[in-house]
């Protein structure tokens, strides 16, 4: 049983993607046995806290200390930063200014869109089109060799500020706080002579968008789950369960870290208790584990929607306005779609 402590009032306050904890009594047996701080075995009595044990009052102390100042605190916070990793600070440090992308604290400066970054940050992040067109690149060709990924249609790139790139794409809990954003274009619409509204599909295109001084790995990371969205615009067009297709643009991320022997990367995204990003991500991770490439292609398949059934299945009124409408009842039309192929567009 674990060792009753006045330490035990110690109340997390857990921010971001870490969960809410409290230090407690566990009476019963635990399948861990080493203790988080020194690893050596517990004891009979131990301490826990935040899904951590502790063999002794001293390592439990020395394990929640603040990053900042070094103290340790009975009112921690912890912070997951954007790799997942908890760091912990004390109530007074965790009011002060930190590193938009690491929480780190030393040689703070704004950039341009008034974020706050480190010296590392600033000095590794990806600022130019240039660097980042490069670096894009080069993630194709990791996607072109593991996955067969194509690799020559044009993808423009564009850096661009955080408050631009959140209008583009809310953050959302489940995602790492590094955004890129997709686009491609919609269909073509005009209303044929016999009365009926014809859409014609036009070519897929994709535009990044990516957030000025992205450290580069975390932004290969990022390119490579946009990549995998644009990848199933090209062979499926859309999937119609949002944890599909985000699932399976982790999954490809995670993918190409382990190929960059960047694994640390994937902790976020096996610890992520997102029911979209999170779980969808382990499905095509086991997915992928059991039944290999041919299975997650299977997967999206099953979920795919091709693309005159994506936009055929939408009312005339998404199409055209209601005054249009009108004007076709009045002469006897009813507002109807009729789906007409580009030979020309490009998969």
């Amino acid at each position: 049983m674990c060792k009753k402590s006045p330490l035990l009032v110690l109340f997390l306050v857990v921010s971001l993607c870490a969960s809410l904890s409290f230090m407690h009594l566990l009476g019963e047996e635990r399948d861990a046995v080493l203790c988080d701080q020194c690893g050596g075995a517990l004891g009979a009595e131990y301490y826990e806290a935040a899904d951590r044990s502790f063999c002794s009052e001293e390592c439990f102390k020395h394990f929640f200390v603040c990053a900042r100042c070094g103290k340790f605190s009975e009112e921690i916070e912890s912070h997951a930063n954007i790799v997942g990793e908890d760091i912990f600070f004390c109530p007074e440090c965790a009011k002060k200014e930190r590193c938009f992308f690491c929480d780190g604290f030393d040689n703070l400066e704004r950039v341009e869109d008034d974020r706050i970054l480190c010296e590392t940050c600033r000095k590794e992040g990806v600022a130019s089109e240039e660097d980042a067109a490069a670096i894009l690149d080069e993630v194709r060709q990791s996607l072109f060799e593991r996955f067969q990924f194509p690799k020559e249609h044009e993808i423009p790139l564009e850096i661009t500020t955080f408050a631009r790139i959140s209008e583009a794409t809310p953050h959302d809990d489940g995602l790492a706080p590094l955004a890129t954003h997709v686009t491609q274009s919609p269909v073509n619409v005009h209303l044929g002579n016999d009365g009926k509204i014809v859409l014609t599909p036009l070519p897929i295109e994709c535009k990044i968008q990516i957030l000025s001084h992205s450290p580069r790995d975390l932004l290969m990371d990022s390119l490579a789950h946009e990549l995998a969205h644009d990848f199933v615009r090209r062979r499926f067009f859309a999937i119609d369960d949002l944890k599909i297709e985000e699932g399976f643009a982790e999954f490809v991320a995670a993918q190409c870290n382990i190929l960059w022997k960047r694994e640390a990367l994937n902790i976020r995204k096996d610890y992520n208790e997102h029911p979209i990003y999170g779980d969808g991500y382990r499905l095509f991770r086991d997915t992928y584990a059991s039944e290999g490439w041919e299975g997650v292609l299977a997967l999206l398949e099953e979920h795919s929607v091709s693309q005159e059934v994506f936009f055929m299945s939408k009312p005339p009124s998404e199409y055209v306005d209601s005054w249009t409408c009108f004007l076709l009842k009045l002469i006897g039309k009813t507002p109807t779609l009729k789906w007409e192929p580009n030979e020309k567009e490009c998969h």
